[in-house]
């Protein structure tokens, strides 16, 4: 196909360019959109840090509010029971605190004792946000109210309620109402840009403080975009429209501890002008480095291309019996091509031809020879290098542990009684340490020699393995009331496999869900399996403590803990080791759990035929 596609030879420099121009075609347009992924990003977080830092504020101001409250309830006049001098004190402190309304004195059982807007001893109308008085009542904890009409003065306010006793009255609340724009103010002096939009609403989504056309604002419901993120608590930046109908990226943000939002709403073509600015930036520079670069190409092939003229006139000289000449080619191999075909004949250049490629194939084989014996020669010293390995995990690692071991224990015998509590406590620290140490060097050495030390694979049956583990484990499993259970379609089923490795596969599945039991549930372990074609499924199954889902994988790793070595005695390697022997009988493992409920360990191993010609699953073929 491609010997019938013929071109000339500058179209086919040119091609060659235009073709390596495609990788940095590629790689500019992948920078390009990392760049804008990255600047979204930025922008992102820049938005929630104006939602939290406007949320800040906003606590404050009612923190500032709920420590006026206080102070008020630690008075004399709000301890010796004197409510018309607290009347006067108050309606002093309401005068004194920014944007306030006024102070109010309610019972228990939401009587209206008085309010600075009125004069101690006249009737009061009743109290208004009933709901946030009855949270503070019931719960002794201060609470702020969703926006509502002032029984007095009929505007829009917030109420902070404060829990109290006073003399007389038993169980009250004080209440200091806030005009809207106490939160005005704090949300216009945010450092944005020109454009962005902060709001506060309370948990109705009724808007009681807005930085841009307040008095237009106030008192309304928020977009139905925000209410439906307010709704589905949305925690990160979502699609909104603003009061006007203006598309802006948003953020939500509470205020601590009561039900009252802050939303940032930030214009998209802000959002999006300095990508877009980057991106034409970027890419006209990019463009016209391609363009560049085509038109050094075209010279290059064009120069190339005349050159190759000289050395096709030195062939058709040749053919016709002349003596060619191309020495003056600025490309010294066309000037070796020239001296060449003056100098030799036709049947010297077969001849030639012939020897360089019996050559180059005798070249070939030595060459592969050489790199057969290399890679032999490197396998040697790679088995030569893991048995080394192995002995100073078994015997050089080993030996200066235990020594720290033993002058530990030597320490301790010998100045315990002149070491103070720390003294000691550090020293069962180190022991403990190098016993660890000691456990992982023997845990790494049993991971490298399940491939090596292995017995042959061979057709065996498993329940003489299963009962060799149940054996071994038999008083952890006593110590810990467990029940475990065993299929009957496991009794007569025969697999390919290592008898040693697979009793210590399922020890170590077993052991498992031993030590993660339920500290309140007897654990109660099922072991099971079916044969499917060509293979056994075993299982071990338990009631256990559990694992979440997104460490599926990571239980399979070496050193890979999920608790705390305090919690849970290990090294983290017995699923490791677990995966590495499954591995070598060329199955799979892996995990099925719900936390809390228990988990179930699956793996495969080849089937075998049982002697006496049953079958793989233990059954008669006739």
């Amino acid at each position: 196909m491609i010997s019938q596609f013929r071109l000339s030879f500058r179209a086919w420099l040119m091609l060659i360019s235009a073709a390596s121009a495609i990788p940095i075609i590629i790689f500019s347009a992948f920078t390009l959109h990392l760049l804008e992924v990255k600047q979204r990003d930025a922008v992102y977080d820049f938005l929630g840090v104006q939602a939290r830092i406007t949320a800040t504020q906003v606590d404050q101001r009612i923190e500032t509010a709920l420590a006026t409250l206080h102070a008020l309830a630690l008075s004399d006049a709000a301890l010796s029971g004197n409510i018309q001098a607290l009347h006067a004190q108050s309606r002093r402190l309401a005068g004194n605190f920014t944007d306030a309304n006024a102070i109010v004195f309610i019972c228990k059982d939401g009587e209206n004792i008085f309010n600075t807007n009125v004069d101690f001893g006249k009737e009061l109308p009743r109290i208004g946000a009933i709901d946030s008085f009855k949270s503070s009542v019931r719960t002794g904890s201060p609470s702020v109210s969703d926006m509502f009409l002032g029984s007095v003065t009929k505007a829009p306010v917030i109420a902070i309620n404060y829990p109290t006793k006073i003399p007389e009255y038993g169980d009250c609340i004080l209440r200091l109402t806030i005009r809207p724009s106490a939160f005005n103010s704090i949300m216009s002096a945010q450092n944005a840009p020109k454009g962005w939009t902060f709001s506060l609403i309370d948990s109705t989504g009724t808007i009681i403080g807005r930085n841009r056309e307040p008095e237009k604002f106030i008192g309304t419901k928020i977009t139905q975009s925000v209410l439906d993120a307010l709704a589905d608590g949305i925690d990160g930046p979502f699609d909104a429209y603003t009061m006007s109908g203006d598309p802006v990226k948003a953020k939500l943000q509470k205020i601590s501890k009561f039900n009252l939002y802050v939303a940032v709403g930030a214009p998209l073509d802000d959002l999006i002008s300095g990508t877009r600015r980057s991106l034409i930036i970027y890419s006209v520079g990019g463009i016209a480095a391609a363009w560049a670069g085509l038109l050094i190409a075209f010279w290059v092939a064009r120069h190339l291309n005349n050159q190759l003229r000289l050395a096709s006139g030195a062939s058709i000289a040749l053919g016709l019996g002349a003596q060619p000449s191309i020495n003056n080619s600025s490309v010294s191999e066309l000037n070796a091509i020239g001296n060449s075909l003056t100098a030799a004949s036709a049947h010297q250049q077969k001849v030639t031809a012939a020897l360089a490629e019996s050559e180059s194939k005798e070249a070939e084989l030595a060459a592969a020879n050489a790199a057969l014996a290399s890679q032999t020669e490197e396998l040697v010293r790679s088995n030569a290098e893991l048995e080394q390995f192995a002995y100073v995990a078994s015997h050089d690692l080993r030996e200066p542990l235990r020594m720290i071991s033993s002058y530990l224990s030597l320490l301790e015998r010998r100045y315990g009684d002149r070491l103070d509590g720390d003294g000691l406590e550090f020293i069962g620290f180190a022991r403990d340490g190098a016993k660890r140490m000691d456990h992982l060097v023997l845990d790494l050495l049993d991971l490298s020699r399940i491939e090596r030390k292995g017995d042959p694979i061979v057709p065996m049956p498993i329940m003489p393995s299963v009962q060799l583990a149940l054996t071994n484990l038999g008083m952890t499993i006593k110590d810990n009331s467990a029940i475990i259970t065993t299929d009957d379609a496991i009794q007569h089923s025969w697999v390919l496999g290592d008898p040693t490795q697979i009793m210590r596969l399922f020890q170590n599945l077993i052991g498992n869900s031993l030590k993660y039991r339920k500290p309140d549930a007897d654990p109660v372990i099922q072991i099971g399996g079916r044969h499917l074609d060509g293979y056994w499924q075993f299982s071990v199954g338990d009631n256990g403590i559990g694992i979440a889902s997104e460490y599926f994988e990571r239980v399979f790793g070496i050193f890979q803990r999920l608790h705390t070595r305090e919690k849970y005695e290990g090294t983290g390697i017995g699923l490791a080791v677990c995966k590495k022997i499954v591995e070598r009988h060329r199955g799979r493992i892996w995990v099925e759990s719900i936390p809390s409920e228990g988990s179930t360990f699956h793996f495969t191993v080849l089937s075998a035929a049982r002697p006496g010609g049953m079958t793989a699953t233990g059954t008669d073929p006739a």
